[in-house]
C-alpha cells in the first residue's frame, strides 16, 4: 500500500493499532507528496495520543476542512490531558469553526467527526462529565468510520463498566470482537476480547470469561489473560501473576493491561479481607492512567465505589486512612 493509498484508506477507515506497522513504512517511504506526507503524520500523531503521545498538528498546515478539523480534536486531546485550559478553549473554538467548513459531500468528513467526537468524550471524561462522554462515544460507536467505531466501543464498555450495566458492557465487548473480526483488525480483535473477558470477571462468570480468554493466553497478551484466569484465586496465586502483567504493561506501554492488573489484584486482596491493601493497591492507578486512559479511571473509580457500599463507610474509611498512610511510607 503507497503512502497515497494508506491515506485514503485511514480517511475511510479512522487509525487503530493494526495500522501502526503501515504508517511506520509510510514515514519511511521517501520522498512522497507533502500533502499526503502530513496527512500520514496526523494519523500516526492519533495513534500515538492512544499511548500517551503528545505531539500536536498545526491545523494551520493543512488545507482541506476535515483535516483540519481532526488536527483540531487530536489538540484538544493533549491539552486536556495537560490541564492546560487556556489551550483547551482554543481547541475548542477552532473546533467549531472548523464543523462548520466540513462538507457533507466530502467522505472524510464522518472520520473528521469521529475524531471531534472521540476527543470531546475524552475531554468530558477528564473534565468530571460521564454522561457528555458517553453521548460522544454514542455517536462514534453508530456511525463512526471502522476503526473508530471499534474504539469508541472499547471506551463505552469501560464506562458500562463503571455503572455496573454490566450485561450491556458484554453486549458492547461482543459487537467490538465481531466488528473486529469481520474488518480482520486483529489488534483491535484482540482488545475486544480481552474486555470481555474483563466484564465477564465482573460479572462473576466464569465460563464466558475463560473462553473469551483461553485462546489469547499463549500470545502477545497471555500476561493480561494470565491475570483475569486466576482472578478468582487466593492472593498468593493472584499476586505474582499481577506483578509479571504489570511489568509486561509497562514495557507495551499498555494501559488496559495495567488496569486489569490493579483491579484483580484489589479484589484478591479485598475477598481475602486485607482491605487497606486493596485501596493501596487501586488508588494510584488513577494517577498513572487518567492522562492516557480516563475510561479506565472511571471504572476503576466505580469499583472503589462498590467496594465503599459493601464495607460500610467505617470500614471503608479506616482502611482508606491505612492504605494512604502505607503509599506515604512507600
Amino acid at each position: 500500500m503507497t503512502p497515497t493509498e494508506l491515506l485514503e484508506h485511514l480517511w475511510r477507515h479512522g487509525v487503530g493499532v493494526d495500522d501502526r506497522a503501515r504508517l511506520a513504512a509510510a514515514a519511511a517511504a521517501g520522498e512522497v507528496e507533502a500533502s499526503v506526507a502530513i496527512g500520514v503524520e496526523l494519523f500516526a500523531a492519533w495513534l500515538a495520543a492512544d499511548d500517551g503521545g503528545s505531539g500536536v498538528i498545526d491545523p494551520a498546515g493543512l488545507a482541506e476542512p476535515p483535516a483540519r478539523a481532526m488536527a483540531c480534536a487530536l489538540a484538544l486531546r493533549i491539552a486536556s490531558r495537560r490541564r492546560d485550559v487556556a489551550s483547551l478553549d482554543g481547541a475548542m473554538a477552532a473546533i467549531d469553526v472548523e464543523l462548520g467548513r466540513l462538507d457533507a459531500a466530502d467522505p472524510r468528513t464522518s472520520t473528521a467527526r469521529a475524531a471531534v467526537d472521540l476527543a470531546l468524550a475524552e475531554a468530558a471524561l477528564l473534565g468530571g462529565d460521564p454522561a457528555a462522554a458517553r453521548r460522544c462515544l454514542g455517536r462514534v460507536a453508530a456511525s463512526g468510520p471502522p476503526a473508530f467505531r471499534i474504539a469508541a466501543l472499547h471506551r463505552q464498555v469501560s464506562l458500562l463498566a463503571a455503572v455496573a450495566d454490566l450485561p450491556t458492557a458484554v453486549t458492547r465487548a461482543r459487537q467490538a470482537v465481531r466488528l473486529a473480526e469481520q474488518l480482520e483488525r486483529p489488534a483491535q480483535a484482540v482488545r475486544s476480547q480481552i474486555l470481555l473477558g474483563l466484564v465477564s470477571y465482573l460479572m462473576d462468570d466464569g465460563d464466558a470469561m475463560r473462553e473469551a480468554l483461553r485462546p489469547l493466553v499463549d500470545g502477545p497478551d497471555g500476561a493480561t489473560a494470565r491475570v483475569l484466569m486466576v482472578g478468582f484465586d487466593p492472593p498468593e496465586r493472584v499476586l505474582p501473576v499481577v506483578s509479571e502483567a504489570l511489568l509486561v504493561a509497562s514495557q507495551r506501554r499498555d494501559p488496559l493491561g495495567y488496569a486489569i492488573g490493579v483491579l484483580v489484584a484489589g479484589r484478591a486482596c479485598a475477598r481475602a479481607g486485607r482491605l487497606a491493601t486493596a485501596l493501596a493497591t487501586v488508588i494510584p492507578a488513577g494517577s498513572q492512567l487518567r492522562d492516557v486512559a480516563p475510561e479506565l479511571v472511571v471504572a476503576i473509580e466505580g469499583e472503589v465505589d462498590a467496594w465503599r457500599r459493601s464495607w460500610g463507610d467505617a470500614a471503608f474509611q479506616m482502611a482508606e486512612r491505612e492504605a494512604r498512610a502505607a503509599l506515604e511510607r512507600r
